[in-house]
């Protein structure tokens, strides 16, 4: 699918519900540099940050949560660093200590914002 592109150059990829969406790339892109990766009008992205601005800060989203699994999901271009998993935040510690559980066992659900193991 063609992207739309305005008067300034950014560039913008739809679904056929209107949606931004992009399979192969980011959904959004502007002129000075900026992306951001969707999935059906919800931010995604599997192999990076979901949001990249040109200036170095950095946002990893899953299915619209902010999530990563191996390292802060949120990196501001100043050094600031927010850890993410399932848009459940932690702390630097917590969030290690979840990721040690999550490798031990893959099977999980999210109940009330919480994971819990199964």
């Amino acid at each position: 699918m063609n992207p739309y592109t305005n008067e300034y150059g950014d560039k913008y990829w739809y679904d056929t519900d209107g949606e931004y969406h992009r399979e192969d790339g980011p959904a959004c892109e502007w002129a000075n540099g900026n992306k951001e990766w969707w999935k059906h009008g919800t931010y995604h992205r599997e192999d990076g940050p979901a949001i990249e601005r040109v200036h170095g800060d950095k946002f990893w989203f899953k299915h619209g949560k902010k999530h990563r699994e191996d390292g802060p999901a949120i990196e501001w271009a100043d050094g600031v660093k927010y850890y993410y998993l399932y848009n459940i935040g932690y702390t630097e510690e917590e969030y290690w200590e979840k990721i040690k559980e999550l490798k031990k066992c893959k099977l999980f659900k999210l109940n009330d914002n919480k994971i819990v193991w199964i």
